[in-house]
């Protein structure tokens, strides 16, 4: 699987996985583009977290298909 990058202009939060997206197949982390607002540590600590999810997706999503909406978003 490849991941992709979107940077779209109009995003409340710093970065985001969407897991309707992931279920579909599609590994696309969504960027702020003012990202570079924060300090580089916070800045790899955000990139970190959205990783760690996609990470979670696919070590989970083969023993809990009918709830892994539910048990990825009861951390995030």
């Amino acid at each position: 699987d490849k991941i992709a990058f979107d940077f779209p202009e109009n995003m409340s939060t710093a970065a985001k996985v969407n897991i309707t997206e992931l279920i579909d197949g599609k590994v696309i982390l969504h960027i702020n583009p003012n990202i570079n607002i924060f300090l580089p540590q916070h800045q790899k600590a955000i990139l970190f977290h959205e990783f760690t999810h996609i990470y979670d997706f696919a070590l989970l999503k083969d023993n809990y298909p009918d709830t892994i909406c539910d048990v990825m978003a009861s951390y995030s």
